[in-house]
């Protein structure tokens, strides 16, 4: 009975219980391992049945230190906790906690700066708040009517992007923010998990070949979906690009930096607690 480290003779077992917890389907489950999976995985064994577990995801933490004078930016090892999941016949009984702490001491010992997460549903920020996390990462989301904007000549331009093109645009807006910065592995999953639905990363470019703003879409029913949205945001001119691109929308949802919704949490090694006094933005929660 104890907390171990996955290995690859667990998987089968890893996505069975992705699959009952989450219900999560084949097709997703099989593009994780594929990007993400490397024996990254803690699970707790109770007679010689895993029962619960949590994956663990490497990120670059980037920290903007403002002060009057000057403007400090430096970054820092960071690990996402993904997927904690405990068997539905084996739940309450403190398996994920010791999980959790054990993954917590694991980072603390290799200098990272904390252990992060997106609370799955609401109620889950008090639980996690308990096991020591802080409600740290913020966001916004606006809802455009794109009926407004059929008719409006925007002088901005639609740039498609590569999962490989992005980060070095995504970076750019992110410079001054403190933010999680994702390998590239993140990028080539999101954008082959939403190819169904016409998913792709952009930028936007005006008549001078400047670059203004960056993000993600995908198509749903008669919804563009743009859960990450960097720069100068105007809902006139991401309203009459998209529906120029997709006559038959309705709407376009948008998520962007913020301070007043939190999306996620942290639990910063104790060297690093000052940073509890800053507000960070993370996005592409896998969900």
């Amino acid at each position: 009975m104890a907390v171990r480290q996955s290995n690859y003779n667990d998987v089968p077992t890893l996505k069975q219980l992705m699959n009952e917890v989450f219900g999560d389907d084949e097709r997703f489950i099989h593009l994780f391992f594929k990007f993400f999976y490397q024996n990254n995985c803690l699970v707790y064994e109770l007679e010689n049945k895993i029962v619960a577990m949590a994956f663990l995801l490497p990120a670059e933490f980037s920290i903007n230190c403002a002060s009057h004078t000057k403007s400090l930016q430096y970054s820092m090892p960071v690990t996402y906790l993904y997927g904690c999941a405990t068997a539905k016949s084996y739940q309450k009984q403190g398996f994920m906690t010791e999980i959790i702490h054990t993954a917590y001491n694991n980072i603390c010992q290799n200098q990272e700066a904390g252990l992060f997460l997106r609370p799955a549903t609401p109620t889950l920020f008090n639980y996690y708040q308990k096991l020591g996390f802080q409600n740290f990462f913020y966001n916004q989301t606006v809802e455009i009517e794109t009926a407004h904007y059929k008719q409006f000549s925007s002088p901005y331009h639609l740039i498609l992007l590569s999962p490989d093109e992005y980060p070095k645009w995504r970076k750019l807006f992110l410079q001054e923010k403190t933010a999680i910065l994702w390998g590239s592995s993140v990028f080539s999953f999101i954008q082959q998990d939403t190819d169904l639905q016409q998913g792709c990363f952009f930028r936007l470019e005006n008549d001078t070949f400047e670059t203004k703003g960056c993000g993600f879409f995908y198509l749903k029913d008669t919804t563009i979906y743009i859960p990450e949205f960097l720069g100068d945001f105007r809902d006139s001119i991401l309203g009459s690009l998209f529906i120029k691109r997709f006559p038959q929308i309705d709407n376009i949802k948008v998520t962007m930096s913020g301070t007043t919704e939190c999306y996620g949490q942290i639990m910063l090694n104790p060297r690093f607690s000052s940073l509890l006094n800053l507000k960070g933005y993370f996005s592409f929660s896998l969900e």
